[in-house]
């Protein structure tokens, strides 16, 4: 979530290193590991503004502030993977979380098909089903 309210200051600062900043995609083509995080109460603890920002590169706020090095943004399957696979082995806990499978803690939600929606979906989702190690915490269904 960092690079959606870090965008006004990278533009006004960074100068020419701007163009390394969250450097998603090449971390991916260069096949180094990521997670994504909310570094909450930093910032919103909201994961779905987070895959809009992984995606979109652009500020929560002010859509119409340049996006950052919109070449770096990743799928949103990228981007969801960061927030499970990716955060579970940052935590090293990916032998237990990260996966919806047999022996892991059921720790999943449902959401709309997203595959059929613009990404601007992401600044408003909100879960309609959430387990939290396999108990039910939220049924909208």
């Amino acid at each position: 979530v960092h690079i959606a309210n870090d965008i006004p200051m990278i533009h006004q600062s960074w100068g020419h290193i701007k163009e390394e900043a969250y450097a998603f995609r090449s971390m991916l083509d260069a096949g180094i590991p990521y997670a994504f995080g909310s570094d909450s109460p930093i910032e919103t603890i909201n994961p779905f503004l987070g895959i809009y920002s992984a995606i979109k590169r652009r500020h929560l706020n002010n859509p119409r502030l340049e996006a950052l090095n919109p070449n770096e943004g990743i799928s949103v399957e990228q981007a969801i993977d960061g927030y499970s696979i990716g955060a579970a082995a940052a935590s090293r806990s990916d032998m237990i979380r990260g996966r919806i499978q047999s022996g892991y803690l059921a720790d999943l939600i449902v959401l709309e098909d997203y595959r059929k929606l613009p990404a601007e979906y992401w600044l408003e989702a909100r879960s309609l089903f959430t387990m939290i190690d396999g108990e039910i915490v939220l049924n909208r269904l």
